[in-house]
């Protein structure tokens, strides 16, 4: 006796339809924006003390492409007993399988094996300065302690300074 009841399951299906487009559609434009990024642009931002610091190590805990290159690092660099955010970035980069390409200036020592020689970028010997590439970012520590570093948002400068390191 309802005669309204096939409309009310018709118009519930539609808004359910409707819906699931919806999303679709969402979900469509958000992979074309993965597949198709906007030309990258560099970017500049300092890094300084506690805060720059902080977003040092969640850059770091949040590579995408599991490989990251440091030059010149600093000797405590890869030593767990260093500091807690050492212990955690290396247990992150094993359990990630995160490849770290290790670059120094001088002649690695016997008892670092993960070291290679590094000839090029010689103005990075000045001071203990480390540059770090991670994904499309490219930071330039000029100090640990007080923190100081450079964050610059470029794939081109990353692929450049990769090409010379190889």
């Amino acid at each position: 006796t309802d005669y309204q009841a096939p409309q009310r399951f018709l118009e519930k299906r539609q808004f359910e339809l409707y819906r699931a487009q919806q999303e679709a559609q969402s979900l469509a434009t958000q992979l074309e924006t993965m597949a198709n990024p906007l030309a990258p642009v560099a970017i500049a931002e300092q890094l300084r003390n506690n805060v720059g610091f902080d977003d040092f190590w969640k850059l770091l805990h949040s590579t995408i492409t599991r490989e990251i290159w440091v030059v010149n690092p600093p000797a405590w660099w890869g030593k767990a007993e260093h500091s807690s955010e050492v212990k955690k970035w290396e247990q992150f980069r094993q359990k990630q399988h995160v490849w770290e390409k290790r670059f120094v200036a001088n002649e690695p020592s016997s008892n670092a094996p993960n070291y290679m020689e590094y000839k090029h970028l010689k103005v990075l010997q000045a001071q203990g300065s480390t540059l770090i590439l991670i994904d499309h970012y490219q930071i330039q520590v000029t100090s640990w302690e007080p923190f100081r570093a450079l964050r610059v948002e470029s794939s081109e400068m990353v692929s450049l300074l990769k090409g010379i390191l190889e």
